[in-house]
C-alpha cells in the first residue's frame, strides 16, 4: 500500500534486494541501480542510505530537489 512517493519503507525494500542480490552465488556482492524519473530518484534516495553493496547509481531524468 502506497502512503506517499518514497516513503521509507520502499527505501528499504530497494536495500533489502540490494543485500539479497549481493549475497545469491551469481554476484560477486557489487550492485549497481539505474532509474529513469522516480526510478532515478529512488535510486538517489536509496544510494543516500549507504547499503553496504551498493556501488554504483544511474539516476537519469531525476533531479535531487523533492521539492520543486
Amino acid at each position: 500500500l502506497m502512503d506517499d512517493e518514497y516513503s521509507e519503507q520502499e527505501l528499504q525494500d530497494a536495500c533489502d534486494v540490494i543485500a539479497w542480490a549481493a549475497a545469491q552465488p551469481w554476484c560477486d556482492g557489487n550492485v549497481g541501480m539505474m532509474g529513469i524519473s522516480w526510478g532515478g530518484f529512488n535510486c538517489l534516495q536509496t544510494a543516500a542510505k549507504q547499503p553496504p553493496a551498493l556501488k554504483a547509481v544511474i539516476s537519469l531524468c531525476s533531479t535531487v530537489d523533492r521539492y520543486a
